[in-house]
C-alpha cells in the first residue's frame, strides 16, 4: 500500500511540474506579439535597440520549442545560414560543404523593410553569398548576374560582418560552393526594420 502511494505522489508531482512548464511556455509565446513590449538590455555592449533585439532573438533561435516561423511571425526576426552553422552563429570547427548550391527566402509579413545583418568567410573567387530583394526563383551558380542586390565572398579563416537594408517585407539569401575547400560560410539575422525604428522612436 505505501508503494502505491509512493507512485501516486511521485507522478502527481510529475504531472504537476509538468503542467507549470507547459503554462510558462505558452504564456511567453502569448505575450511575445504584443507591440508593448519592453526589451531589457543587459550587455553593455549593446545599447540600442536593435541590440535588445539581438538578444530576444538569441533566446528565442537557441530555445528548441521555438521554431524559425514563430521567430519571424511573433519575434519579428528570421535567419539564414549554411548548415554548417547553427543557430547563434557559430560553426565550431565545422565548415560548408562542397558543390553547394542552397537558396533560403526569407519573409516578415507586415514590414516594408528589413534590415539583415550578415556575417560570412568563403573561398575568394570561388564561394559566394548573395541576397536578393524578394523572392528569387532562378538557379544558383558562380559569379551570378541575376540582379542580386548583394554579393559576398572572401575571407578564408576571417569572418567579416556587414549591414545593410532590404526594401519589402522578403529576401532570399543564396549560398554557391564549388569542388573544394570550406569555410564559414554565412549566418545572416534578418530584422523587421519597422520594429527597430517604434522601439528608438
Amino acid at each position: 500500500m505505501k508503494k502505491i502511494i509512493k507512485f501516486v505522489c511521485n507522478n502527481n508531482i510529475t504531472i504537476i511540474i509538468i503542467t507549470i512548464m507547459i503554462s510558462t511556455f505558452v504564456v511567453y509565446a502569448a505575450a511575445v506579439p504584443a507591440a508593448q513590449i519592453k526589451y531589457s538590455n543587459s550587455k553593455t555592449s549593446q545599447t540600442t535597440a536593435k541590440g535588445a533585439l539581438d538578444e530576444l532573438y538569441d533566446a528565442a533561435s537557441t530555445n528548441p520549442f521555438i521554431s524559425r516561423s514563430f521567430s519571424t511571425k511573433y519575434v519579428g526576426m528570421g535567419f539564414s545560414k549554411t548548415s554548417n552553422v547553427d543557430y547563434t552563429g557559430d560553426a565550431g570547427s565545422g565548415t560548408y560543404g562542397n558543390n553547394l548550391a542552397t537558396k533560403d527566402v526569407i519573409r516578415i509579413p507586415g514590414t516594408s523593410k528589413l534590415h539583415v545583418k550578415l556575417t560570412y568567410a568563403t573561398e575568394a573567387s570561388y564561394d559566394y553569398v548573395y541576397v536578393f530583394q524578394g523572392e528569387y526563383t532562378g538557379s544558383v551558380t558562380k559569379n551570378m548576374s541575376a540582379g542580386q542586390l548583394k554579393t559576398y565572398n572572401g575571407g578564408g579563416d576571417t569572418k567579416t560582418t556587414v549591414e545593410f537594408d532590404v526594401n519589402g517585407d522578403t529576401a532570399t539569401f543564396a549560398f554557391y560552393s564549388d569542388g573544394s575547400k570550406g569555410y564559414y560560410g554565412y549566418y545572416a539575422v534578418v530584422y523587421n526594420e519597422s520594429r527597430i525604428s517604434n522601439l528608438t522612436s
